[in-house]
């Protein structure tokens, strides 16, 4: 038989000593008193399963009594018991949230069977809750674990901890890799210069995080230049994110002064998401150095064609009125007498040094593809004609006056044809601006070589740089 705490709030002693032997009978823990007063102090020291009470005192009526209860121990269940059998007030006591009504005088093993079933239904409910809670739970360490986008991953953990957790706001902080400052990575209901500020009095507790949460009591009362409303935070959770040597950052989770502190039971259910977190940011690196090994051509260390291809998808997809981008295409003159000439070993390591000479002639941001054999090519991004055939008669003269494999006394020249199409002015199409580049280069090829092709025009005429009136001002 369950058996709970009960609380019996009666005038009539005979009542409440009558009440109270019974239900210790069944190993119930029994508190009694008369004053409805008494018994809100009672509630807030002790957690009751049952409140028995008769439905009129003299000091609070019984239904207003019930009310109360209600708003501030919305976890006690209530049994009423009253001397006046009338419908109107048994049906406002249920109403209010009465789990039964009983009516004086009471048949003791009535009462029993009323506080059994209650009990029993308590336990139902406890049972159905903690099975929710298990199943939220796993659903929100799923939805972690399942996260590969590194860019959704601080948010997605940030939200999640504080759907489970109940915290009135969150933060996903990372320190600086050099000094000792903290990079907001997601923020949900606190304002990032708010953060910026609270973390200046919290990091002595960041400072002290190592593999468990743990949890402070701060006051940030007297701090003016954070928001009023972030002055009332009274508790914060720390969640750090580590496996071994790396770091990953911290979750920060705050309560306000008018809620209790996270109970232990959060803390479990932290340290469980806590462990899915870290999980996800190593699924995400190892995605990630895959992925990279998908899209790195082996020989050269630039990008292949399958990540050009991603890239140009990307562009394209922009579908903005201003986007505007280049394509350079090329391939080095006569690169088969280097191979016949020196060997196939030399010609590798050959190419490999034109990627290095191609990289170095464009900006940071623009991406260098190994397209495939000796052909290169490169996307210049925000980039219209003029800069385009800038760069790549720039890349043509680089690659022209250098002496290749001079450290193995080679010193082999080259020389190489471009083709330059630019989105969308020749192709809105991903296959139309490479087959554009691709056949100004070889026009290049079939004629004099050595040469920066712009692809065909609205005249159906393919145009070399000499033929265009654009001014090279090299640097």
């Amino acid at each position: 038989m369950e058996r709970g705490r009960i609380l019996i709030v009666d005038e009539d002693w005979f009542a409440r000593d009558l009440y109270s032997e019974y239900l210790q009978i069944d190993n119930n823990v029994v508190d009694t008193t008369a004053d409805p007063i008494e018994a809100f102090e009672l509630l807030q020291r002790n957690e009751y399963d049952i409140i028995i009470t008769d439905m009129f005192t003299k000091r609070l009526s019984g239904l207003d009594f019930i009310e109360e209860i209600r708003k501030n121990f919305q976890s006690v269940s209530i049994i009423v018991i009253s001397g006046v059998n009338a419908v109107e007030p048994a049906v406002k006591a249920l109403r209010l949230g009465a789990f039964d009504y009983l009516l004086k005088p009471v048949n003791p093993e009535t009462l029993k069977l009323s506080v059994k079933k209650c009990l029993e239904v308590r336990h139902l409910l406890k049972e159905n809750l903690e099975l929710k809670s298990y199943v939220d739970l796993y659903s929100a360490s799923q939805r972690i674990v399942s996260t590969i986008d590194p860019d959704k991953i601080y948010s997605i953990s940030v939200e999640t901890l504080m759907e489970i957790i109940k915290a009135d706001c969150g933060v996903f902080v990372q320190k600086r890799e050099s000094g000792n400052d903290y990079i907001i990575k997601a923020n949900k209901n606190i304002d990032i210069n708010n953060v910026q500020h609270i973390i200046r009095y919290i990091q002595d507790i960041l400072e002290k995080s190592e593999t468990a949460p743990i949890i402070e009591k701060i006051s940030l009362y007297n701090r003016e230049e954070i928001e009023e409303i972030y002055r009332k935070i009274s508790f914060i959770m720390v969640i750090p994110l580590k496996q071994g040597e790396k770091n990953f950052g911290n979750i920060l989770l705050f309560r306000f002064f008018n809620r209790i502190t996270f109970s232990a039971r959060e803390i479990k259910d932290a340290e469980f998401l806590m462990k899915n977190i870290v999980s996800s940011f190593v699924n995400i690196q190892q995605f990630s150095e895959i992925r990279n090994l998908a899209y790195i051509d082996e020989l050269t260390g630039l990008y292949n064609i399958r990540y050009f291809e991603e890239v140009l998808k990307r562009e394209i997809n922009k579908g903005t009125s201003n986007n505007v981008f280049s394509i350079l295409f090329m391939d080095l003159d006569h690169f088969k007498e280097v191979n016949d000439t020196y060997g196939h070993l030399v010609g590798s390591k050959l190419l490999v040094e034109v990627g290095r000479v191609i990289k170095n002639c464009v900006r940071e941001n623009d991406i260098t593809v190994r397209y495939g054999g000796d052909e290169f090519c490169v996307l210049l991004t925000q980039t219209g004609l003029e800069e385009a055939v800038r760069i790549a008669e720039r890349i043509r003269k680089t690659i022209e006056s250098h002496k290749f494999m001079s450290r193995e006394s080679f010193n082999i020249r080259l020389t190489v044809c471009i083709g330059v199409a630019v989105y969308p002015h020749h192709s809105t199409s991903l296959l139309g601006i490479i087959e554009k580049a691709d056949n100004a280069m070889y026009a290049g090829k079939n004629s004099t070589r050595n040469v920066v092709n712009v692809a065909v025009g609205s005249n159906g005429k393919i145009n070399s740089i000499s033929d265009i009136e654009l001014r090279f001002n090299e640097k």
